[in-house]
């Protein structure tokens, strides 16, 4: 009889355990209480598992810290038309990502959700202005539009475990009006080339491999060709953002390799080839941006005109 007092509370202590147990394997980080707060949880970059990847973009244009290290001096505040610039970079100050419509679905097996990042900051120039140094603040909003496609893996109570980011689109977008275009994009690795030119229909598999996957770069050599339509007669400036280093500005200007006037307006080539280094994170992105020449070139703090794509990248399997 004392055995089978000692038993029965051990047995419910142990079924305890074990109800514990599968509800803590089944809901891990709830209160995520349908697909559609799962899917915002992704693009706003709260998910853990890809907040990498989608945050990324934001990493590899923002270049507070490094503007802010280089202490420029300023011997005159006012100017009254061009400069040369000298150092120049975009200090964020916000970024807001958004669901833009409602998640498509297809046989409820695969969701297309359609999201949108707004960064706004100033674009900060260090220039000459004759003799003098001057900094010119312009104030700037760029919205940049991407696809995010889902697959669906089970069915449970839980969203966050019905549903696994399978794709994500090549992201692309700018300033409201922007005067140029970027048309197309080829990307030349050792072991992946590829040409983006419809890059919110241009998916890339994260973990899958029948499909175009993200391209694993890391310390190896990369060429990038952009191709850029524009409605200016100066030579627009065409810029690789990538992820900070230990320290100096993260960005590099492409080399114009062809122009072609076609009567109003010009189409032209620009290639930059990089070596791509190591980084501590699993994902991140080659932000592509093409920028007027008065953009950089002139004082108006008016005058940004500027578009973005953004390729993601993984630097391990």
């Amino acid at each position: 009889m004392k055995k089978f007092l000692f038993v029965l509370p051990f047995a419910a202590m142990l079924l305890a355990i074990v109800v514990f147990t599968n509800c803590t394997k089944e809901s891990p980080t709830e209160p995520i209480t349908s697909d559609a707060a799962y899917f915002t949880s992704v693009v706003t970059g709260n998910d853990a598992t890809t907040t990498d990847l989608i945050v990324s973009d934001y990493q590899a244009l923002d270049e507070s810290a490094q503007l802010l290290a280089l202490k420029i001096k300023i011997t005159k505040e006012l100017v009254s038309s061009g400069i040369t610039p000298l150092h120049w970079g975009r200090v964020i100050s916000s970024a807001s990502r958004t669901i833009t419509k409602p998640a498509v679905t297809q046989a409820d097996t695969i969701a297309i959700v359609a999201a949108k990042v707004t960064f706004s900051g100033n674009f900060i120039i260090q220039g000459l202005s004759g003799a003098d140094t001057v900094v010119i603040k312009k104030p700037f909003t760029e919205s940049i539009d991407r696809n995010l496609k889902f697959l669906r893996v089970a069915r449970t109570r839980f969203p966050r475990l019905n549903w696994a980011l399978d794709a994500i689109s090549v992201a692309a977008g700018g300033t409201d009006n922007a005067a140029i275009s970027i048309t197309k994009v080829e990307v030349v690795a050792p072991n992946n080339t590829f040409t983006v030119t419809d890059p919110l229909n241009y998916y890339m598999q994260i973990d899958r491999w029948w499909m175009r996957h993200i391209p694993v770069l890391q310390n190896v050599s990369i060429t990038l060709r952009v191709t850029v339509q524009s409605a200016q007669a100066d030579t627009d400036l065409v810029t690789l953002h990538y992820a900070p280093g230990t320290f100096g500005l993260h960005n590099a200007p492409f080399t114009m390799t062809t122009e072609t006037n076609n009567g109003g307006t010009f189409t032209r080539v620009y290639e930059k080839t990089w070596t791509v280094t190591g980084s501590v994170k699993k994902f991140a992105h080659l932000m592509i941006s093409a920028t007027t020449k008065a953009s950089l070139y002139n004082d108006d703090t008016s005058n940004f005109n500027s578009v973005v794509w953004g390729i993601p990248y993984k630097t391990s399997q």
